[in-house]
């Protein structure tokens, strides 16, 4: 570790053919010399390879002088030489500085935001009314009043009977639940019978309370008795009630329409532009050069949201499809 911290050498040692122990001799001087070597290993029978410090190279040129070898630089290796090599290259520190900047600030925003539980309201209404509430993703978390935001979405969509709003890390959830409608109260003291709303043939009675007074098949007018409110039990004494059931009958309607003798349709020219995005954290990003076009244009916008597991993470590609009509 020391080696690498400081940098090293590794380097060739050789001499002329025929010239024998001048190897020997090169490392005895640098050892007399103070000069530490390791990794001393023979390469053929006119060379040697070896490795030293970084700050010692330099003083191996004495002994080599003297014993008459050449020293040849392979490789140089540690933080030193990585370092230097690294400071010619900015872009990697911007990109490095950059990535750190993104790794510690995206957990300190809302990534995403989803819904959950049967929704009464189309889960986009409830998602862009969040976005306009300042909840959408790319918000600073401490920004966001979840409360709050729960409160203002009650209000804004009466369909739902209750809202709760859980951030987990960067994700928030809407729990919600819709409105159960209450069955209408029947008045006390009051009976009511059960009338055809329109002439028909019967097809279907279903009776809740009170006495059927026609069959399937019969046909009826409008107006006329249906179900009786005043029924007899089975002791034959009569009694009141509120006439209940429902009734399904075979009815004649007449429907009239109007349809102009001249009619403006879309027709496609074929012509198409295509325009994608990318979004982070709301920003978007174009990755296509094409403009929006000008002209009659109808446009499709489709959004793809990059998810890791279940998690849905606050970057999305953006389609945009614009074709050209007449």
């Amino acid at each position: 570790m020391a080696r690498w911290l400081l940098g090293y050498v590794d380097f060739s040692v050789s001499w002329p053919e025929g010239s024998h122990g001048r190897g020997e001799r090169f490392f005895s001087l640098a050892a007399r010399s103070g000069i530490g070597l390791w990794k001393m290993r023979r390469e053929g029978t006119e060379s040697f390879r070896a490795s030293v410090r970084a700050g010692q190279y330099v003083a191996l040129r004495g002994p080599a002088k003297r014993a008459g070898v050449k020293l040849r630089v392979r490789s140089r290796r540690g933080c030193p030489f990585l370092w230097r090599a690294c400071a010619r290259r900015k872009g990697l520190f911007v990109g490095a500085g950059v990535f750190c900047a993104i790794v510690l600030g995206m957990p300190l925003h809302l990534w995403s935001v989803n819904i959950s539980g049967p929704s009464p309201v189309p889960q986009a209404q409830i998602l862009e009314a969040a976005a306009d509430l300042g909840m959408k993703p790319g918000t600073p978390l401490r920004s966001i009043n979840a409360e709050l935001v729960a409160e203002s979405l009650m209000l804004r969509f009466p369909e739902v009977s209750w809202i709760s709003i859980n951030t987990h890390g960067s994700v928030a959830t809407i729990e919600l639940a819709g409105r159960i409608e209450g069955p209408e109260l029947e008045e006390e003291g009051k009976y009511y019978n059960v009338k055809a709303a329109q002439a028909g043939q019967i097809v279907q009675i279903n009776t809740v309370k009170g006495q059927a007074v026609v069959k399937v098949g019969d046909a009826v007018t409008e107006g006329q008795l249906l179900i009786s409110g005043v029924w007899e039990d089975s002791y034959g004494e009569s009694w009141l009630c509120h006439a209940a059931g429902e009734v399904i009958a075979k009815t004649k309607h007449t429907l009239t329409a109007e349809v102009p003798l001249r009619q403006t349709v879309r027709k496609p020219t074929g012509k198409t532009v295509v325009r994608k995005s990318v979004e982070i954290f709301g920003v978007k990003l174009p990755l296509t050069t094409a403009t929006e076009p000008e002209g009659k244009f109808a446009v499709t916008v489709a959004n793809d949201a990059w998810k890791f597991g279940e998690i849905s993470l606050p970057v999305s590609v953006c389609t945009e499809v614009w074709e050209e009509y007449e």
